[in-house]
């Protein structure tokens, strides 16, 4: 089965293909909103496939780990393959912004 066919269009779309009348900045704000969601995806697969694309990803960790889970320090290993790694240290604990 082709991969376009078990997408399901959203509503705006099938308000424009069916001649309803939607606006243009409907689908427009969609289109952005996509967009941003891909580019996020993009991200999480380049680097949980880092040997292939060969960007950064966290390689270990040390220390204690705070209520949240987070260790005090971690590896970072700049690309797959390579010898070394840079250590960093939490220097706060986790915190929520306050807008």
């Amino acid at each position: 089965m082709d991969v376009l066919h078990t997408v399901q269009p959203s509503d705006s779309w099938r308000a424009i293909r069916s001649g309803d009348g939607i606006m243009t900045e409907d689908y427009y704000e969609e289109v952005l909103l996509l967009r941003k969601k891909v580019e996020k995806y993009e991200t999480i697969l380049k680097h949980a496939m880092s040997e292939k694309t060969g960007v950064f990803f966290i390689c270990g960790e040390a220390g204690e780990k705070d209520s949240m889970g987070l260790p005090e320090y971690i590896s970072v290993c700049p690309a797959y393959g390579a010898d070394g790694m840079a250590m960093y240290k939490k220097h706060k604990d986790y915190s929520a912004p306050g807008w």
